[in-house]
């Protein structure tokens, strides 16, 4: 092995592909490393209630508006993190984004919930 590959393999990652020297003699490697197995990612919690951190009544005529520009931001986001996992679903991660924001569509508040 090379030592991109005992570097890699050192550090529990994976080489995916190393480049031919380029004309100044520079080049570089892919290197991928599995997340740690306490990612947040990872580890789905068991409520699952949308935080809903800017929470917006379902009637609120602002709501549709608020949507749309989460999900461009959330596009933007999504090609950024650069998720090409082919069984990832691009527009339901966009969905719950927009959930997990401003609350779940057509439910009432948690302040109508509670009482």
């Amino acid at each position: 092995m090379g030592l991109i590959e005992d570097l890699a393999a050192a550090t529990g990652g994976k080489v995916e592909n190393v480049s031919e020297p380029l004309p100044d003699g520079s080049g570089f490697a892919v290197v991928s490393y599995p997340l740690p197995k306490d990612h947040w990612s990872l580890n789905r919690p068991l409520d699952l209630e949308p935080p809903a951190p800017f929470l917006m009544d379902p009637a609120d005529s602002r709501r549709n508006d608020v949507a749309q520009a989460i999900r461009e931001a959330g596009k933007y986001a999504y090609h950024a993190a650069c998720l090409s996992d082919p069984d990832h679903d691009p527009d339901a991660f966009l969905q719950n984004l927009i959930v997990g924001l401003i609350g779940y569509w057509g439910v009432p508040t948690k302040e109508e919930h509670n009482g």
